[in-house]
């Protein structure tokens, strides 16, 4: 702790935890221009390490509608019997993901980059 040279109050408070080193080359200096002290030190951090995440998505807006409504009209969810909600919940689920599939497949792609506050992934090329 430092106290100011014209009063006994203190200025400024650094808080660390003593194993990490965080600060370095701290200096306090008057600049002369008021009654206040300037306070100057290092931070010692780290760039974050860099992650790869693996991402899958399908590009519906490339459906193309007619086709798509072709293929849902052959589906057998159209022409079941099945009265049970569950049984049907079930098939269209079915179809829905069959027909997705199908139309737009699903893709991968890698991002990489540090993740935290801030941060940002990036595609992989």
């Amino acid at each position: 702790m430092y106290t100011g040279k014209y009063t006994d109050n203190t200025l400024d408070l650094v808080f660390t935890r003593i194993d990490d080193n965080l600060i370095n080359k701290l200096e306090i200096f008057s600049p002369n221009i008021s009654d206040h002290e300037a306070v100057i030190f290092d931070v010692l951090l780290s760039k974050p390490k860099s992650v790869a995440k693996g991402i899958h998505y399908c590009t519906i807006a490339n459906i193309a509608p007619e086709k798509f409504c072709e293929d849902l009209g052959h589906s057998p969810l159209l022409c079941s019997t099945h009265t049970d909600p569950e049984i049907l919940v079930d098939l269209f689920n079915n179809e829905l993901k069959s027909l997705l599939d199908l139309d737009a497949p699903l893709k991968s792609k890698s991002l990489t980059g540090s993740i935290g506050n801030g941060s940002h992934l990036s595609l992989a090329k």
